[in-house]
């Protein structure tokens, strides 16, 4: 089966005060962990979706050298997540079968967890696959390639992807997982500041 992954990327970093996926993560920023992590998991396709400050960010996308990756400007990004996804399907090869959804921020993610989404995804044989730990519900996502026109036809306005998954609720797996990183994200200095408390311990 062929994935595709959509790395959304472009929203404005409002409640960390500065450009978080440009902050330093081992050697170079969380950007290019993030983007380097999905390529190494075996994704036939990678879309990073920017839109505030893009410029700034495609450049700390420059070392990495890979015709699966493609970059994705959204200039509609401050209408929410489901633009930002929406932007990206518009650019997804035909040959996707299936849709590795995953956050920009969360760089202690490896491209072993982004692998074993994927195997169970198979395995599943549902529509779509949520990975948790301890109960809540975390990234990335699975989404069959079969929901494209229906999340293409969802309003970004007044609708999310919770439209899907409430629609489609009974094509649901949700995958219990041993791994916190699916949980954590960067959204805020503290969440960065204990991550990098987590890499040194």
């Amino acid at each position: 089966m062929k994935f595709a992954s959509l790395i959304l990327a472009a929203g404005k970093s409002e409640r960390m005060g500065t450009l978080k996926l440009l902050l330093p993560w081992r050697g170079r920023t969380i950007l290019a962990e993030v983007v380097s992590q999905v390529l190494e998991s075996g994704v036939s396709q990678a879309l990073v979706v920017l839109g505030y400050a893009a410029a700034e960010q495609q450049v700390a996308l420059a070392d990495i050298i890979d015709d699966r990756l493609q970059v994705v400007l959204n200039p509609q990004y401050e209408l929410g997540m489901l633009s930002s996804v929406q932007a990206g399907l518009r650019l997804l090869s035909p040959a996707a079968e299936a849709i590795l959804l995953s956050l920009g921020d969360q760089p202690r993610l490896p491209a072993m967890v982004y692998r074993r989404v994927m195997e169970r995804y198979i395995d599943s044989g549902q529509g779509i696959l949520i990975p948790s730990y301890l109960g809540k519900r975390g990234h990335p996502i699975v989404i069959h390639a079969r929901f494209v026109p229906y999340l293409l036809n969802l309003d970004p306005v007044t609708e999310s992807l919770h439209s899907l998954t409430s629609a489609y609720r009974e094509q649901i797996m949700d995958l219990p997982l041993d791994e916190p990183a699916v949980l954590q994200d960067v959204d805020r200095p503290e969440d960065y500041q204990h991550l990098l408390q987590e890499e040194q311990a």
